[in-house]
């Protein structure tokens, strides 16, 4: 199962607490029948999992958060994976990720201007570039960390997507010059 946590809440008294049972017993449920594991990834955990006390709504402390620790303790040992992603791991209630409920934590940095150009090339390729990809990747990845503090794979995918944008709309309007140029990667990092 794939999830983000802010939708497994609701404004429903007991919605979310269903939510999350309904999936850890698919999991108990497939290991059962198949012998298979399971994998549970919940993107965006800090929101279903966020520190006790630490939001206005108790729900979250009194219901929510225990819920999944009740559940999330009932697997037989090697019957599920459960992966939480976050970018805000000191958001997350501590007994969430104390050691023994979640053993392996790997912390994935911000990319640097060299992983920028491998994303990129691997975006440009899968668009009409002219056979440009790693100079088109280069120049991109050098100018967006002269603009931009915080670099993100999605944040480079973004900026493929709209200069793919740009470049349809300049062929549009008449621009003979097929596929991504570097003014059009130019033109979506600005708009970025």
């Amino acid at each position: 199962d794939y999830l983000k946590g802010g939708e497994m809440l609701s404004p429903y008294v007991g919605a979310a607490e269903a939510n999350i049972k309904s999936i850890f017993d698919r999991a108990r449920a497939n290991f059962t029948k198949t012998g298979q594991r399971s994998v549970i990834f919940i993107d965006e955990a800090e929101a279903i999992l966020p520190r006790r006390g630490s939001r206005r709504s108790s729900d979250v402390d009194t219901t929510i958060v225990p819920t999944f620790l009740s559940e999330m303790d009932g697997f037989e040992e090697n019957s599920t994976f459960i992966i939480l992603a976050t970018n805000f791991l000191e958001q997350i209630d501590e007994a969430v990720v104390r050691p023994g409920r979640i053993d392996l934590t790997i912390e994935i940095s911000e990319p640097t201007v060299e992983d920028s150009v491998e994303i990129l090339s691997i975006y440009l390729r899968k668009s009409l570039t002219n056979n440009k990809v790693e100079d088109l990747a280069k120049s991109a990845a050098n100018r967006i960390f002269e603009t931009k503090k915080n670099v993100s794979g999605a944040t480079l995918k973004n900026i493929v997507e709209r200069a793919s944008l740009i470049a349809i709309k300049r062929e549009l309007n008449g621009d003979k010059t097929l596929g991504i140029t570097e003014e059009d990667l130019l033109n979506a990092i600005k708009e970025g």
